[in-house]
């Protein structure tokens, strides 16, 4: 047979072999699900399934024809693990979809027991994970594991992980790759590892977009980024955390970082150094508001070395605390340190006097306390970033709101208007956006920013409703 009509012929037949399953709690699933074709449809029907095998689902769809594993609309669909790993493995698959679906564990998870997980992305492409519940478990809820790239994970809920992280991505030899992939308005809360973070990105990780989650109540730390091997950077943004035991942000890889909000830290807000395999270079932290940490708010070691490093326009308020901190020789004229407002106190200004802007504290806010950091009308932060190409100054704000790319405000917010029209900060999922007025053109929760070093592969993601209702502890 000739090779086009060759491959006319298996397209046809895969179109052919596409089924539509609807399953129910008293079914096999693991065998139903073990075997996926383009074109497949696998809908679970409201209840309560019980999973005491792993599920492996492995399929190559296509873009005309996605793999979809989903609850029926409208449907709760609570998966009970007694699994001790992931109870899902997705392995060499390429455009599947899962959504709408509830990890929890089954009695024992507390106590260790059992030791269920939530989901595990091996070796894939094209994967899309979105409005699932991650609860009640004792590991890791999101283990994306070997050579990944394009994973969609978004609009998902993890909560009430008793000993490991988030999600964990990558390994940490930096033997596998995750790259071009999105982690966005998920909302990541209640960690009790004592050593585990939110959101981790390994060795190798690089070009993927970290933006608009929500993190609280971690016993840890909030995230990490370690090195890009010197790909292309990851970019964290729009992101909200607070109640983190230990320190936020730890930045040790190539990366931008900006509109982050990061508060009510046991330690300090944005930590960053040399990583392990000394291929720290072209980090760029900018437009971040950081308030009411125990120790500096922004704290850097080592830079003094490193090329390309930029700390510029970002907002640190520690009243009675203390603000940022550079050792001896650990940061110098050769990074570019500018437009910074500090409140609390400065360590390590020689030789960067004149480098940073005394702030007001939390008159600078409109309700510091409230967790409300939107620029007050008497705020020294209006205006005062530096514009210059060189301080990376975004195109939007943490609302997704337009800055004033000619006289930007410093911090996460651009003032357009005089109360904050977006999202208040609060234990939910983010919502994007401008919500009132017209102060300020809205423009989604990422960026356009036309001096981005290394401009980042473009993710249109449109703004989900949240329709399922996550199970959650009382």
């Amino acid at each position: 047979m000739p090779a086009l009509l060759l491959l006319l012929s298996f397209g046809l037949n895969d179109a052919a072999m596409a089924a539509s399953v609807t399953l129910k709690p008293t079914d096999d699933v693991k065998t139903l699900t073990s075997s996926l074709a383009p074109g497949d449809v696998i809908t679970f029907s409201a209840g309560t399934y019980e999973i005491t095998e792993r599920l492996d689902w492995s399929g190559f769809g296509t873009a005309d024809q996605p793999i979809v594993l989903k609850a029926a609309e409208g449907a709760e669909v609570i998966l009970v693990s007694s699994v001790n790993d992931q109870a899902i493995r997705i392995y060499e698959s390429s455009y599947l979809t899962v959504q709408g679906l509830t990890i929890v564990g089954a009695e024992g998870w507390e106590e260790g027991t059992i030791s269920p997980g939530g989901l595990r992305i091996e070796n894939s492409t094209n994967i899309t994970v979105t409005d699932m519940g991650f609860t009640e478990l004792w590991r890791t809820a999101i283990y994306f594991y070997g050579d990944n790239s394009a994973i969609t994970f978004t609009n998902n809920e993890i909560g009430d992980i008793v000993d490991g992280y988030g999600i964990y991505v990558g390994c940490g030899d930096a033997s596998c790759w995750t790259q071009d992939s999105l982690i966005a308005e998920n909302l990541i809360h209640d960690l009790r590892d004592d050593g585990g973070y939110g959101i981790y990105l390994e060795h190798g990780c690089q070009n993927n977009v970290v933006r608009d989650n929500v993190m609280y109540n971690l016993s840890y730390r909030g995230l990490l980024v370690a090195s890009t091997e010197y790909g292309p950077p990851n970019v964290i943004e729009g992101n909200a955390m607070w109640g983190v035991t230990d320190l936020g942000m730890y930045i040790a890889g190539t990366s931008t970082v900006r509109n982050n909000l990061v508060f009510n830290t046991g330690s300090y807000g944005i930590y960053t150094k040399q990583n392990s395999r000394g291929t720290l270079a072209d980090a760029v932290i900018s437009h971040n508001t950081i308030s009411n940490t125990t120790r500096e708010g922004v704290y850097v070691e080592g830079w003094a070395t490193l090329t390309g490093m930029v700390l510029a326009n970002n907002v640190v308020s520690n009243p009675v605390g203390d603000a940022f901190y550079a050792g001896a020789g650990q940061i110098d004229e050769g990074n570019y340190i500018s437009g910074n407002v500090m409140t609390g106190k400065v360590d390590g200004l020689d030789p960067l006097l004149g480098h940073f802007i005394p702030g007001h504290g939390d008159a600078d806010f409109v309700d510091a306390t409230g967790w409300d950091f939107y620029p007050s009308s008497t705020s020294v932060l209006v205006g005062a970033a530096d514009p210059a190409g060189e301080a990376y100054v975004p195109a939007t704000d943490f609302n997704g709101a337009e800055r004033d790319g000619a006289s930007p405000d410093a911090g996460a917010y651009e003032r357009r208007e005089t109360t904050n029209p977006g999202w208040q900060i609060q234990e939910g999922f983010k919502v994007l956006g401008v919500q009132s007025g017209g102060g300020g053109e809205a423009v989604g929760g990422c960026c356009s920013d036309k001096q981005s070093k290394g401009e980042q592969a473009a993710f249109v993601v449109p703004l989900l409703a949240f329709a399922l209702r996550r199970r959650r502890k009382n």
